[in-house]
């Protein structure tokens, strides 16, 4: 049980970061946000947790409010969209992209934190390094200090041109790997059904006890922000492709293409949310039939 409360705050956790990221963006664009969700449904009366507090709506807006919803796949910032459609495509692409920046900077600062604890600790072996298609075993602390220092400064100088330009490439090639992943996967069912939920739960459990649990949340929140750069609509990365597809068409050919893209967007969303719980389901209908 104790692994399972983990899962769900270190999922939390990461999906707030996410969100703060576009809550932010939108405030440096001087647009009022009345809601930052974390969970499902995105409704305050279904919150297990509300907050309305006069020093925050000082700081994102006069009619703002923070929901904590039970369920951790999703979480959302509401604006005013009338405020939203006045700024520049390049305006829109960050705030859209700035969640994932967010995750990226949330890894790099725990990325961090496992070297200084590498140092501290006399580690000459170095630490371990996981981009999810790249794992360096043996990296030199002070080196990946240094290196996430630079890095970090590059992603937020630039970060307007990479969330317009940078990310909806990287987006493409996570839909490709995403696609040949998932054809090797349900290819072998039985290693299908070995992933979920639960085994996620197992790997934290474990993680906080191997001392490596600032690790692995750091490889999730990396993960969960490289996921929102798929190219389908409810993701960031859909969003920024809907920019892109404005500016190349328009009239009743960018009507006709954009409500296709919605629809396949959102209908592959809830197919890839469907797959994340299949094993979960089909483990509790072994255990009661």
């Amino acid at each position: 049980m104790m692994n399972f409360v983990l899962l769900f705050g270190v999922f939390w956790v990461v999906i707030f970061i996410h969100e703060l990221g576009h809550a932010l963006a939108y405030r440096r664009m001087g647009v009022p946000i009345k809601m930052l969700a974390v969970g499902w449904p995105p409704k305050t009366r279904f919150a297990c947790l509300e907050i309305r507090s006069a020093m925050l709506r000082r700081f994102f807006g006069p009619e703002f409010v923070f929901v904590l919803s039970p369920l951790i796949f999703i979480g959302t910032v509401d604006i005013d969209a009338t405020k939203e459609e006045v700024l520049s495509d390049d305006k829109r692409a960050l705030i859209y992209g700035a969640g994932v920046i967010a995750n990226i900077l949330l890894w790099m600062l725990l990325m961090s934190c496992v070297a200084i604890a590498a140092i501290t600790s006399g580690n000459a072996e170095g630490v371990r390094v996981h981009l999810i298609l790249i794992d360096l075993e043996k990296c030199d602390p002070w080196f990946m200090l240094v290196a996430l220092s630079v890095v970090a400064a590059l992603l937020l100088y630039y970060a307007r041109f990479i969330c317009q330009w940078i990310f909806p490439i990287i987006g493409i090639m996570m839909f490709a790997f995403v696609c040949q992943r998932l054809t090797v996967v349900l290819g072998d069912i039985p290693l299908f059904l070995s992933g979920g939920f639960t085994v996620m739960a197992t790997d934290i459990g474990r993680a906080a006890e191997t001392g490596r649990f600032f690790f692995l949340m750091a490889t999730w929140s990396l993960a969960i922000g490289l996921i929102n750069l798929l190219p389908l609509f409810l993701l960031d990365g859909g969003h920024i492709g809907l920019l892109h597809l404005r500016r190349w068409t328009s009239g009743r050919v960018l009507s006709k293409i954009e409500g296709f893209y919605r629809r396949l967007g959102t209908r592959l969303v809830y197919l890839l949310l469907l797959l994340s719980i299949a094993p979960d389901v089909y483990r509790v209908y072994h255990i009661f039939t």
